[in-house]
């Protein structure tokens, strides 16, 4: 993840004016790094999902819109899945389908992805 220096300065400000504790926590934000592994696409394989160990995801329909939950585990896999989706080999229309029978929690509504271009 790339911060501008005008971005670190503003956490910087904002953690010398909070609390010590408010102050470890912006401090720690700035220094966290997840390295999620991409695979390279193969036409032969096609789409290739990856998913961190323990992961859980729900995906639900509330009053506002759609609501996606997930565990830690379940928020880096589905980060992985979109970073993958946003190779340049997959083209404009291409998707993944997230269901109770691939990946999402039993009581979830399924979740289509689509790429779009431009």
């Amino acid at each position: 993840m790339v911060i501008s220096q005008s971005r670190i300065a503003y956490y910087y400000k904002l953690a010398f004016s909070q609390s010590k504790a408010k102050s470890q926590t912006v401090y720690e934000a700035l220094l966290m790094q997840i390295l999620v592994e991409i695979p390279d696409y193969n036409p032969a394989n096609g789409f290739q999902f990856t998913w961190a160990d323990g992961f859980e995801i729900e995906v639900d329909l509330c009053h506002d819109g759609v609501m996606i939950k997930g565990n830690k585990a379940g928020l880096i896999s589905l980060a992985s899945q979109l970073l993958t989706l946003a190779q340049d080999d997959f083209g404009n229309g291409y998707d993944i389908h997230l269901d109770k029978y691939a990946a999402l929690e039993d009581n979830s509504i399924d979740l289509i992805i689509v790429k779009k271009e431009g």
